[in-house]
């Protein structure tokens, strides 16, 4: 009974290591242990059970990716984003009752128009909107922007690739400088923001300070529709509407419909402006638009998918200490099953088998993604452990029954 008890015991503190562990990596910003060719397919194999996903009932996509003009800059001659076209939209929708709005666009300094300083008033002039600014990695700063004024309206944009992982995989929400534009979407829109707690450098946990809750700071985004794969119309079918054609083209505002048919459509709506044809990031899904990633993770705050789940957590507790147990006791299913084949089969299903169809469950029910990972790792490092003990045990006790029958002869 005793021997039982110290089996839990270790169980028990083994779990709680590893879900600790689990934790501190699920907050790197790298993709660490992650399986693309995983990811894919339960996504595909989610995409037909669950719905498809609504765009229109809460954001507005405005697809800017067609309006170009070319600018000198140290470089030679730059497409950038339309300055006039965008100053006109937003003077067109600055009395809309739009919810909030999101310009992923570069405003970085180097790259002048004459209309900037009208498009920088016009941005500081309206409501509840949020510009993007990118941090200089190799120098250590911030990309300087045309205008100090944008610095109170503006939000990070940068997303974390790793020497082996090129792609798109995990959103930083609290960056090292300061809120990711989805995380400042949140603050101002729902009210809720990530607190990290440390001593000192050492960064302890994230909380959700809206939910009072344990939260994770960087997330694996579910990916559930490509982009690309559908083009822009105007029966507000599409993911987007092009600025140019869509809505200043002969069929747009001068056509088709009137500006208080797009007030009402962007009403309480959030309206995400940004390059949704060339500004696309490869991703285990295929390739997305930058904007979409970033309102994605907007949207995966709103939904608390950052939020650690008890319920989750209590299953992965049980389920890992059931785990380490089994290896502790050397216990074997298969030793129990007579049938041959059966019995092969069992052998077959591992600890990691076993996490993978937890993983698949938990991503099937809009749950975590669940990393198998360092769990495996951790399994089959326990397990060494178990049969360094057992034969370093076996190897003395063999001398020991040796060393007892040995005869002396004088």
């Amino acid at each position: 009974m005793k021997k039982s008890l110290k089996h839990i015991l270790y169980s028990i503190i083994a779990t709680i290591v590893v879900i600790i562990i689990c934790y501190v990596f699920d907050n790197i910003p790298y993709p660490f242990g992650a399986n693309t060719v995983s990811l894919t397919f339960k996504e595909s194999i989610a995409r037909r059970a669950n719905k498809p996903l609504s765009y229109y009932d809460s954001v507005v996509f405005i697809n800017t990716g067609y309006d170009l003009e070319l600018v000198k800059t140290e470089n030679g001659m730059e497409a950038i984003t339309n300055r006039d076209s965008l100053l006109k939209f937003l003077k067109d929708i600055q009395d809309f009752d739009y919810r909030y709005m999101f310009i992923d666009i570069r405003f970085e300094k180097g790259i002048t128009t004459p209309s900037d300083s009208a498009l920088v008033a016009q941005i500081c002039s309206m409501r509840d909107i949020i510009v993007a600014k990118h941090w200089n990695y190799e120098n250590q700063k911030d990309y300087e922007l045309i205008d100090n004024s944008l610095l109170n309206k503006s939000a990070y944009c940068d997303y974390t690739y790793s020497l082996y992982n090129s792609s798109f995989s995990k959103y930083q929400y609290l960056q090292p400088n300061g809120n990711s534009a989805a995380l400042e979407m949140y603050n101002k829109v729902n009210d809720g923001n990530i607190r990290v707690h440390k001593i000192g450098k050492i960064i302890l946990w994230y909380s959700d300070i809206k939910r009072h809750w344990l939260c994770f700071n960087s997330l694996f985004l579910t990916i559930s529709d490509r982009f690309i794969d559908q083009e822009s119309s105007t029966d507000h079918s599409a993911k987007y509407l092009n600025l140019g054609s869509d809505i200043y083209g002969w069929y747009g505002l001068d056509g088709w419909y009137s500006l208080s048919d797009l007030r009402d459509y962007c009403k309480d709506k959030i309206i995400c402006i940004g390059d949704f044809a060339f500004d696309l990031h490869d991703t285990y899904n295929g390739k997305q638009p930058g904007t979409y990633l970033h309102w994605l993770a907007y949207d995966s705050l709103c939904k608390g998918k950052h939020i650690i789940n008890n319920w989750w957590l209590l299953v992965l507790f049980i389920l890992y200490t059931s785990i380490f147990f089994c290896k502790s006791i050397r216990f074997d299913l298969a030793h129990f099953i007579k049938n041959r084949f059966w019995s092969f089969m069992v052998t077959l299903l591992g600890s990691s088998f076993i996490l993978s169809v937890v993983c698949y469950i938990s991503y099937w029910n809009n749950g975590p993604i669940i990393s198998i990972f360092i769990p495996s790792a951790a399994f089959s490092l326990y397990n060494l452990i178990i049969q360094y003990r057992e034969y370093d045990g076996y190897s003395k006790k063999s001398k020991n029954d040796t060393g007892s029958s040995d005869i002396t002869v004088i």
